[in-house]
């Protein structure tokens, strides 16, 4: 028995009855492929802002003593300890695998949009003079970009994410004014902190779907591979075959793959569980001798984590 774990591809015929039609701009949901990478990338990104966090309140707080104060005010004590542990959780979760990768990135529009009302209550919770213009912008703006870029996801969910994000500036704004009774900004003042947010919410929402898009076609391109899946034969409770034909040899086969959505409705373990059984599976066929079995020719797993045999 072959085992290859770096150079296999397997992609459906364009004809096929697959369902892997490309994703539109209002699709919802990652193909496989590009949910295993930005899982992955979610752990890291979540690292490097409970990092940044600490950095960057150690460094207002040393250059800028007004804001000591706000360091012990209540509500701000909480929101950097809810981010913090928020940033731990996703780490473990990730590392652990309690929860499907879908989920986690679901749980990391959550963390997104809770990064963003951080920073907004630390822009809203200093009082400000009504006759100093706004010179600048939110940090919000620069933190929504930074998730377009690195955090793409399904276009619909990335513009949800997009418009909550923006909108935890006023819902900042008006609870320190709640809490703390401050004078309320002028109209204009208002607006020129928020505009800028809702501009790059409507951008961060067009970078993630453009990133998304080359993303996806990247993976289609790299989809040069040895196999071409001609149509479904069969599938079971875990897996399902596939009528195929080698693209260099011009000989037919069987292939079998574990079903897509039974990995993306596992989450770690259960996948782990999963794979290992198949593996064990591939190596008793392999182990066949009989003249009246079929033989297996091949093994491994394609780029996009797709294992087969």
């Amino acid at each position: 028995m072959q085992v290859n774990d770096t150079d296999m591809e397997i992609v459906r015929a364009a004809s096929g009855s697959s369902g892997d039609a490309t994703p539109g701009l209002m699709a919802h949901k990652l193909p496989p492929a590009l949910l295993e990478k930005v899982s992955e990338r979610l752990c890291w990104v979540t690292m490097l802002c409970a990092v940044t966090t600490v950095t960057l309140l150690a460094i207002e707080g040393f250059l800028q003593p007004e804001f000591r104060e706000a360091f012990d005010l209540p509500a701000i004590r909480l929101v950097i300890l809810f981010t913090l542990l928020a940033s731990g959780g996703f780490v473990l979760l990730q590392r652990n695998g309690w929860v499907k990768k879908e989920t986690l990135l679901d749980l990391g529009i959550v963390f997104q949009v809770l990064i963003s009302f951080t920073i907004a209550m630390f822009e809203t919770t200093i009082p400000w003079q009504a006759n100093v213009p706004v010179i600048g912008h939110s940090g919000v703006a620069l933190w929504m970009l930074l998730c377009g870029l690195l955090l793409p996801n399904a276009p619909f969910k990335a513009g949800v994410a997009a418009l909550a994000s923006a909108s935890m500036w006023p819902a900042a704004y008006y609870l320190n004014l709640y809490l703390y009774g401050f004078d309320p900004l002028p109209t204009n003042r208002f607006l020129i902190w928020n505009i800028g947010n809702y501009i790059v919410a409507v951008w961060m929402y067009l970078i993630n779907a453009r990133v998304f898009m080359m993303q996806l076609k990247q993976v289609k391109a790299e989809e040069l591979g040895s196999y071409q899946l001609d149509y479904l034969i069969g599938k079971g409770g875990m897996g399902e075959v596939w009528r195929a034909k080698h693209k260099l040899l011009a000989r037919d086969a069987a292939i079998k793959l574990i079903r897509p959505d039974v990995l993306m409705g596992s989450n770690a373990r259960q996948e782990s569980v999963i794979r290992r059984r198949f593996e064990r599976e591939a190596r008793a066929t392999a182990s066949l001798k009989n003249p009246h079995t079929v033989a297996l020719y091949d093994f491994g797993v394609t780029k996009d984590s797709m294992y087969y045999y």
